[in-house]
């Protein structure tokens, strides 16, 4: 649901004055994936979810719906090449009787019909630990020629990044290795601006030998030219924790780690960084310059730096509260307005409507006073929209995660899961492999849920989980032991 917050009232073309009253409307999308990916380019708007459904307007108002029908789809960006939109991301297949998850590269300028791009290299092997591209990350133009991020498997065990150019019809015309090892088991964020792309990745360590960890890379891509901007703190999870950042054609990146003390970095044309904040977890994920301000966003909340403030000035009590029970993804402006995308097909358009009974009204108050009315505003929202109903069944993405602790005498494992509509009241069971990491080992990893005991309890719009070995013994790490806890191949909830 949506909170009630204070914000800076934000209009394309009007003039800003003090904060006054700013509305956020929640869209029908007629998508539940997790969105990734936004951009507004000749004259659409297109949001595109990791499991490979892309939604679309050309006003704003109506969205219409398109769904690749590509075994096991992934997409993972959007661009605009001036004539059409590419889109990147990966797909099963069969190539030379070789079943395998491959790169999928795609064109269209309706979004009705798809061009497939078939590009091989010259070595690739399709059989059991050989040579072809897994997945594509990004796509980026410079001059006329695609840079194509890629995952690319070659060897028994290495799955390495690589930077394509070409045009997308003939055979590469360069390549260069940009990370040697283990891409597949971490996770790459990028972000563009006009002339440039940042690379954030989180990969085993970029070199050989036994020690495993999982470092945070930073790369900048200058058409062909791959600058090593910095590497992060060693860390013992896969779960992506830096963010490749745009705003006001400014690259940054966002650390949420404690062991790089919560960076937040501005990267400049000569690949040098300036830190713009430390100490301070913002965990910014995307950003977009608007109306003379900067707006940065979180899971659930919006930072705004208007014209004149320095984000160094800021505090974590200038965050703003938008969304406490979704989860936002990406922002982007478009038709004069933001738009939000997040986590189970949630759109939030920004209004200044007064109208409009399904916004929500923003108000002159303070943060801390935001947050509480927030709250109560949330529970009556959702005390409207009703509660699960027995035969109910939702499913979670897969790798979606959630954040707990051990506890008890570290022989308790307590995590919550934020649901879209009340539990409370219902029997509640759940199928799913579950995989649980802390800061320096996997305290779990995929293993089925019904080999633990699992006590779930439903309290409103939330379940909360305490996750326990059969024989009550403890689990490796200390109570009080951040986690974070993900179900690879998604979670199933049954409501009766």
């Amino acid at each position: 649901m949506l909170g009630k917050t204070n914000i800076t009232t934000l209009s394309e073309g009007a003039i800003v004055t003090e904060v006054e009253d700013f509305k956020w409307i929640q869209m029908q999308s007629g998508v539940y994936g997790n969105f990734v990916k936004a951009i507004y380019k000749n004259d659409y708007l297109v949001a595109i979810t990791a499991d490979g459904t892309i939604a679309y307007t050309i006003d704003g108002e109506v969205w219409q719906v398109s769904v690749l029908e590509y075994e096991d789809c992934k997409l993972n960006d959007i661009e605009w090449d001036g004539s059409r939109f590419i889109l990147v991301g990966s797909h099963t297949d069969t190539i030379e009787t070789f079943t395998s998850t491959y790169g999928l590269i795609l064109f269209t300028d309706d979004f009705v019909t798809y061009i497939k791009a078939d590009i091989k290299n010259n070595d690739d092997e399709y059989k059991d630990y050989g040579k072809y591209n897994a997945e594509y990350y990004a796509v980026y133009i410079q001059n006329g020629k695609y840079f194509i991020l890629a995952n690319r498997r070659s060897s028994k065990i290495y799955y390495e990044l690589y930077l394509y150019k070409g045009d997308l019809i003939n055979a590469w015309e360069n390549s260069v290795k940009m990370h040697n090892h283990n891409v597949n088991v971490g996770a790459v964020t990028i972000a563009k601006n006009s002339s440039e792309m940042l690379v954030c990745v989180n990969a085993e360590n970029n070199g050989t030998g036994s020690y495993h960890g999982y470092p945070n890379y930073v790369y900048k891509v200058n058409g062909d030219n791959i600058a090593d901007v910095k590497t992060l703190a060693i860390k013992f999870t896969n779960i992506p924790m830096v963010f490749a950042i745009e705003c006001k054609d400014i690259l940054y990146y966002m650390s949420t780690l404690a062991l790089d003390n919560y960076e937040f970095a501005k990267v400049s044309e000569a690949n040098e960084t300036f830190l713009m904040s430390t100490e301070k977890n913002y965990a910014f994920k995307s950003g977009v310059y608007f109306n003379s301000c900067e707006l940065f966003i979180n899971n659930h909340e919006i930072l705004i730096v208007k014209k004149g403030e320095s984000i160094a000035d800021k505090t974590l009590d200038d965050l703003i509260e938008i969304a406490p029970e979704l989860t936002m993804n990406c922002i982007t402006k478009a038709f004069g307005q933001l738009y939000i995308f997040g986590n189970q097909g949630a759109i939030l358009k920004s209004s200044v409507e007064t109208n409009n009974e399904s916004a929500i009204t923003v108000q002159t108050i303070s943060a801390k006073k935001a947050l509480s009315d927030a709250k109560q505003y949330a529970d009556k929202k959702i005390a409207e929209s009703g509660c699960f109903q027995p035969g109910d069944i939702i499913n979670l993405s897969p790798n979606l995660p959630f954040a707990g602790y051990i506890t008890g005498g570290k022989t308790q494992i307590l995590c919550t899961i934020p649901l879209p509509k009340i539990a409370e009241g219902r029997t509640i069971s759940l199928e799913g492999t579950l995989t649980v990491r802390g800061m320096q080992e996997y305290v779990l990893n995929r293993v089925d849920m019904s080999d633990y005991n699992i006590s779930i309890t439903p309290t409103h719009s939330f379940l909360h989980l305490i996750i326990e070995n059969k024989d009550k013994s403890a689990f490796s790490g200390n109570n009080n032991c951040p986690l974070a806890i993900s179900f690879e191949y998604g979670l199933k909830i049954t409501f009766s």
